[in-house]
């Protein structure tokens, strides 16, 4: 069920950058983001940036829907639990205007491989102190 201050969020056309990031004092990261949230935040026709930050779980239903969006320009997972490479290769198949993705604070070990962050972005520039790239 999509929350309703996020069916009113959508209704903002214009809206390019959309925080949804969790800040909790406690010990760990204390939110779920569902799958059909994202994918009414998709239907925003200008967002480019996106920030998810802290979510608990962000699943593969919320990953697919993200990688849905496809003027996304920057993206900010940091902290969340549902990263792993097959999730970093659609979201390369489905970002192709990204340039900033963020996926630092990963807490779950061993679910991202080497290969996993090499994967290639459409907009991706050789790395350099101020190029385009991915946070680990």
């Amino acid at each position: 069920m999509v929350d309703d201050g996020v069916s009113a969020v959508a209704r903002i056309q214009t809206l390019q950058t959309l925080i949804l990031s969790v800040k909790d004092d406690s010990t760990g990261p204390s939110s779920y983001l569902e799958g059909d949230c994202v994918s009414t935040i998709a239907r925003l026709p200008a967002l480019t940036r996106l920030d998810l930050s802290e979510h608990y779980k962000v699943d593969s239903t919320t990953m697919q829907a993200l990688a849905q969006i496809s003027t996304l320009v920057e993206l900010k997972l940091q902290g969340c639990s549902g990263v792993n490479d097959d999730v970093l290769k659609a979201l390369a198949a489905g970002l192709p205007a990204i340039s900033h993705l963020d996926i630092s604070g990963f807490r779950q070990h061993g679910r991202l491989s080497d290969e996993g962050v090499q994967v290639r972005f459409p907009s991706d520039a050789r790395p350099g102190p101020h190029s385009p790239g991915m946070l680990l």
